[in-house]
């Protein structure tokens, strides 16, 4: 998978923007924590490390490798949040009846990726 400088500097925009979005959650705030939201947001961290690590000046097949899973990463966190199926209330072992509420603002910015 090809990529450049300018795409790797966008992922890792639009991953800050969710970040920041996923911290101002209620459900962030409130104690004791959402879990499903937390777990997110942790996800979504450790997926901006991975991107941060990303050297666009090489184009090497570890760092190609590494950009291709910074963008599965990504789908995969878009698809949890958007999800209306009770899949990712499951994963976040909760019953697949209790829809995950991410809100607005989080989709919005879960749209980005």
């Amino acid at each position: 998978m090809d990529f450049n400088a300018r795409e790797v500097e966008k992922i890792k925009s639009d991953m800050g923007r969710l970040i920041i979005a996923l911290e101002a959650h209620p459900g962030m705030k409130s104690t004791p924590k959402d879990m499903a939201i937390w777990f997110t947001w942790d996800f979504v961290n450790r997926t901006l490390s991975m991107a941060n690590s990303i050297d666009p000046a090489k184009k090497d097949v570890p760092t190609k490798e590494l950009f291709s899973d910074v963008i599965g990463r990504n789908t995969l966190t878009k698809l949890l949040i958007h999800d209306t199926t009770g899949k990712t209330a499951v994963m976040m072992g909760r019953d697949p009846a209790s829809h995950v509420d991410f809100g607005e603002e989080v989709k919005s910015a879960a749209n980005e990726l």
